[in-house]
């Protein structure tokens, strides 16, 4: 039996068996009532979790799940077991769908929006709340919906206001509202209606300098406005896609800034011919394409880039111009040719091209001969 936090401190730091792992967890079970053992505890079990699936596995099957709702159960006006336990709670469900559900049947959601509301002045754990919350609803429809049955997303965006200046506060908590809305109305229209496109940019204006908070800014707002009309609109009259935009410039170098704001430039023009335009006359074509330019080995960065393209040029006479003035389709040629194992990249480079030889026989010749 372990006695004391040297012991714990050297157990997070070890490498443990499978039964190890299963014995440690049941070990901490026994422990839980210390204030410093589940911080301990928690590092320990968060440490074993990262990006290491059986470990998650074993974990969660030992009961582990159990241990950590339990420490923010009978500490929860600690603010650092709180925080703790929300790093290990984010581990523990990252890429796992059997924790998710674990975490969130034992009521693990109510205790980290418990967890926010108690330690409302703590950005250390509003920071790692919010990408707990992020983890439980990636990918995960039924832990979308209650985090946002439950008052998440306004929670979220209250932690946002009321922490505009912590860069990490509002990186964590962009990504949050990108996992609530992926593909769920219901909390893409409770963003919107709450203010959610205003928050996010601000955070943007704040916080230019941050590739972080401008990459995970550009997933939320992909994210809100896929298939959703309405935050299409409130991002385009907002000014988001200038904001986009200048995120592209002045982190030029980041391919996951390039990536994620290529897809939002995407959601943003899709069905909407004002965004479209919006886009083309800020400048919008050049700057994708330079992203095209600048990150051709990056797969992610040319399936994103093609698929923007073949949405701004839909329906769009003045777009399709500027394509194919300004190189795209030799771009989208070359990433094709570059990237001929992606899936991906050949999807979205035959659509592009598609669209931009649609109705104009000169480019349809062209990459006729080309392809």
């Amino acid at each position: 039996m372990m006695t004391g936090t040297q012991d714990w401190q050297e157990t997070r730091c070890a490498v443990l068996s499978p039964p190890e792992v299963t014995g440690f967890v049941e070990e901490v079970v026994g422990l839980v009532s210390n204030v410093t053992v589940p911080c301990f505890a928690s590092d320990a079990l968060r440490s074993l979790a990262i990006n290491h699936a059986d470990n998650k596995s074993r974990i969660g099957e030992a009961g582990g799940v159990t241990l950590v709702l339990a420490a923010m159960q009978k500490n929860r006006t600690n603010a650092t077991v709180q925080e703790h336990a929300c790093g290990a709670l984010r581990s523990l469900s990252a890429n796992h769908a059997e924790n998710q559900t674990r975490i969130a049947e034992a009521g693990g959601v109510g205790l980290v929006l418990a967890a926010m509301r108690t330690h409302k002045t703590s950005t250390g754990v509003l920071e790692k709340a919010c990408a707990a919350l992020c983890c439980f609803s990636a990918r995960h429809a039924e832990n979308k919906s209650r985090i946002g049955e439950a008052g998440g997303v306004t929670l979220v965006l209250w932690v946002m206001r009321a922490h505009d200046t912590s860069s990490g506060v509002q990186e964590q908590a962009c990504a949050a509202l990108c996992c609530f809305s992926a593909n769920h109305a219901a909390n893409q229209t409770r963003i919107g209606e709450a203010g959610g496109v205003d928050v996010v940019l601000a955070a943007m204006r704040a916080h230019d300098t941050s590739t972080g908070v401008q990459e995970e800014a550009c997933g939320a707002l992909c994210c809100f406005s896929t298939n959703h009309a309405a935050n299409q609109t409130r991002i385009g009259e907002a000014g988001g896609v200038a904001l986009v935009l200048t995120a592209m410039r002045a982190h030029d170098t980041s391919s996951g800034v390039q990536e994620k704001a290529c897809a939002a430039l995407c959601c943003f023009s899709a069905n909407h011919a004002a965004n479209k335009s919006r886009i083309g006359e800020a400048g919008g074509v050049d700057v994708v394409l330079s992203a095209m330019r600048a990150h051709k080995m990056n797969a992610g960065v040319q399936r994103q880039a093609c698929l923007a393209l073949q949405r701004m040029c839909v329906n769009h006479a003045a777009n399709k111009t500027r394509i194919v003035e300004a190189g795209g389709i030799d771009l989208v040629l070359l990433a094709m040719h570059v990237h001929e194992t992606s899936a991906g990249v050949q999807e979205t480079g035959r659509a592009a091209l598609r669209n931009l030889s649609h109705s104009n026989s000169a480019v349809d010749a062209r990459t006729t001969t080309q392809r």
